[in-house]
């Protein structure tokens, strides 16, 4: 049943959100893929590695390869004198690159620093211990090694250590699908001409976007009007995704039809949390599927998407719970914020200085795009005063 006189009550976001994590399930469909498509994605199997790295002994410096003994009681004053050689040996040595192999019989490289060549002899001024200035055969990686966990999401620099040990295709879990159903009678689909009383659709391009940078693959539907009966097909007909965002329509007004809607089909675990902009969040879900019922406004969507989805996107993908980049700043004024909500202000960073953007609006996205990020105000806090040293949330 439709709520008719306000949220029922106002669920902190730390614990709705732990809550609702809690029951979430994440996804177990794999594939195989290139390395070359490797980076972000999660691994769907150990990665042991079958060779050595390096799989020779290699010089970890130019210089001279030579037995160790030959170069002791070699100093400054008196050193040892050898013959530049083809081969290692009694008092032979032989130039060296860094990365080339260990000639046959050599156990050490003496620093080119530390000798002198003139005339097919070599003398050299620091005695070497053995396999001092050598990269041993495996001391990269050892045969054998696990080099990766299963649920390791991959970087770069972890890509380039799977070409070395001969991997080109790797399996993965699955990118989450995300079903992204825009609502409202206002919102008229891009192309068309707005009349009084209605806007342009722009939350599913920004939500897209967002998805498929935190590593989701995002399906847009159709508008669907306010109308229960419409939101629930549109809903049932996206069941097979992992997740739902239904944008608009999950506050308490005549035309917010979500709550009942998700409530008739599935289960609904919170509806209403203290945060400032985004108060009339759904989180719920049907036949295993989360749902995420989010604000129609751009900012309060926008801020929610970042707080919500974001992190189930992240455990339904077995991805690790990531925390946003920041940087610190002085406030430039005091900032109001009423007690119980934890409030998002927006701001732009200059020289050091955060300068409040909008506090209100949840409507107005410019009040994101002339900002940098946003900072924090606990709900046991009635504001920031000037000068505060704040931590801003950079948007990505």
């Amino acid at each position: 049943m439709p709520l008719e006189n306000g949220f029922k009550e106002l669920t902190r976001l730390d614990d709705a959100l732990e809550d609702f994590l809690k029951k979430l399930n994440p996804i177990n469909r794999s594939g195989i893929i290139s390395i070359e498509k490797g980076k972000q994605r999660v691994l769907g199997k150990d990665i042991i590695a079958d060779r050595n790295i390096p799989h020779f002994d290699r010089a970890a410096m130019d210089g001279f390869a030579v037995r160790a003994e030959d170069t002791f009681g070699a100093t400054q004053s008196s050193p040892v004198l050898f013959n530049v050689n083809d081969s290692v040996g009694l008092k032979k040595c032989k130039r060296i690159s860094t990365g080339s192999p260990v000639p046959k019989n050599a156990n050490a490289i003496v620093k080119i620093e530390d000798a002198e060549s003139k005339n097919g002899k070599v003398k050299i001024f620091e005695s070497v211990s053995p396999l001092e200035n050598v990269s041993e055969a495996g001391e990269d990686i050892k045969k054998g090694e696990e080099v990766f966990r299963r649920g390791h999401q991959l970087r770069n620099e972890d890509i380039g250590l799977l070409r070395m040990l001969g991997i080109e295709d790797i399996k993965v879990f699955d990118k989450p699908k995300v079903g992204i159903i825009p609502t409202g009678e206002e919102v008229i689909p891009p192309g068309s001409k707005p009349d009084k009383g209605e806007v342009i659709e722009s939350n599913s391009i920004i939500l897209k976007l967002m998805v498929k940078q935190w590593g989701g693959v995002p399906f847009i539907e159709e508008i669907i009007e306010d109308n229960p009966s419409k939101i629930g097909e549109a809903i049932k007909s996206n069941l097979k995704k992992d997740i739902i965002t239904l944008i608009g329509g999950s506050s308490v007004g005549d035309r917010d039809h979500a709550y009942e809607v998700i409530d008739d089909i599935g289960t609904i675990y919170t509806h209403g949390t203290a945060i400032k902009p985004g108060k009339p969040v759904i989180l719920g879900e049907a036949e295993d599927t989360p749902i995420l019922g989010l604000p129609g406004y751009p900012a309060a969507n926008i801020i929610t998407s970042i707080l919500f989805l974001r992190p189930v996107l992240r455990k339904i993908g077995r991805m690790k719970q990531k925390p946003m980049r920041t940087i610190g700043a002085k406030l430039d004024q005091k900032i109001h914020s009423p007690l119980g909500f934890k409030t998002y202000t927006r701001v732009k960073v200059e020289d050091g200085i955060a300068k409040h953007i909008r506090t209100s609006g949840s409507g107005v996205l410019s009040s994101i795009t002339k900002s940098d990020g946003f900072i924090v105000i606990d709900e046991d806090t009635e504001g920031l005063n000037p000068g505060s040293l704040v931590e801003v949330n950079l948007f990505e």
